[in-house]
């Protein structure tokens, strides 16, 4: 808006949008165990850079045999090619895709996961990054788009185009039990400024000061 309309930065207020948690008391899809999965709880879509998630998940499946990748949501155009991907690396018996979930079933694998795996190529609030923050679930991300401003230091960025980096980053938050701890205390930290109730009160703030 300041380049493209020449408005002055001080007329200009980001005011960040929140969310809201769910329990998460559902059960678990068949066949995943609790701490025992990454997830992607992103969605199913060509930006989403599932196909360089699927690869990083094959470089260190050997070393983490016990680890399933889950990817939510649902397409069906492109749901196929991600399960063939998987199967010419020798890894579709480890890559889940439960589809479409209720809230309920997807704060439970929110919740329940060894840590969130999000490596889009562009996003643009970055709910998926801030529900794992928000529950305590160490995130690793991209280094584009809104996520470094969601993450502050509470979530680790990769180069989204860079594979090798996304596989360091997901073995570091799964082997590292300081890195994992330091970011499940500042992703919970980071999460409580992006409540509804803080978006209402900045919204409330703009309008008394435009009326002045």
């Amino acid at each position: 808006m300041i380049k493209k309309f020449k408005v002055s930065s001080e007329k200009i207020t980001v005011v960040p949008l929140g969310i809201e948690t769910k329990k998460g008391s559902g059960k678990l899809p068949e066949g995943i165990k609790k701490g025992k999965y990454i997830l992607n709880n992103g969605g199913i879509d060509i930006r989403k850079n599932l196909f360089r998630l699927i690869e990083a998940f094959a470089k260190i499946s050997p070393r983490l045999p016990f680890l399933k990748l889950v990817i939510t949501g649902e397409n069906k155009d492109l749901r196929p090619k991600l399960e063939e991907a998987a199967k010419r690396l020798n890894i579709d018996d480890l890559v889940v895709f439960p589809g479409y979930l209720d809230e309920e079933s997807l704060w439970t694998l929110i919740r329940n996961a060894s840590c969130l795996c999000l490596p889009t190529e562009m996003e643009g609030f970055g709910f998926p990054v801030l529900a794992g923050m928000t529950v305590g679930v160490p995130v690793v991300a991209s280094n584009t788009s809104s996520i470094p401003e969601i993450a502050g230091d509470a979530v680790l960025l990769v180069n989204p185009l860079k594979v090798e980096e996304i596989v360091l980053a997901m073995e570091k938050v799964l082997i590292d039990r300081d890195l994992r701890e330091r970011l499940m205390k500042e992703g919970l930290e980071q999460a409580k400024k992006f409540t509804w109730e803080k978006t209402i009160d900045k919204t409330i703030e703009i309008y008394n000061e435009a009326l002045k």
